[in-house]
């Protein structure tokens, strides 16, 4: 199975959640939840540590309710192809609310170009209030 067929395959998933969040999108924009879905436990940590030292709550993905932004912690050019669907599920989710965070030296997976991408630099939580604020949400 290809990446594009990976991403387009959540179409109708993304349609149903879409659904549900558009249900709830006032409760989204009052909200300064963030929710993170990592590749690994440790980019996961690092962006969970970032966000809090701006003040913001961090939330594991899935959540159960509708976050104000997603941030996809990814530390390869290739994560695994599981990890993909569900960060096109949870981008299909929360709409162009998501960044992606690239925290190892390899570039943002291919799939996920068309978001906003977080220029990490040395100060880790910066960069993602500046992503963050691209988005509304920071």
């Amino acid at each position: 199975m290809t990446s594009a067929a990976v991403l387009s395959g959540v179409s109708s998933t993304s349609r149903n959640i879409n659904a549900m969040a558009a249900a709830s999108s006032a409760g989204c924009a009052a909200s300064s939840r963030v929710a993170v879905l990592a590749e690994t436990e440790a980019a996961r940590d690092a962006v969970v540590a970032a966000l809090r030292d701006r003040g913001v709550q961090a939330v594991d993905w899935p959540t159960a309710e509708p976050p104000a932004a997603l941030v996809l912690a990814v530390e390869t050019s290739d994560p695994p192809r599981a990890w993909l669907y569900e960060a096109g599920a949870a981008v299909g989710a929360v709409g162009r609310r998501a960044v992606v965070a690239p925290l190892g030296d390899a570039p943002a997976p291919p799939e996920l170009a068309d978001l906003v991408t977080v220029e990490v630099g040395p100060e880790l939580s910066a960069a993602l209030r500046e992503a963050l604020a691209k988005l509304g949400s920071g």
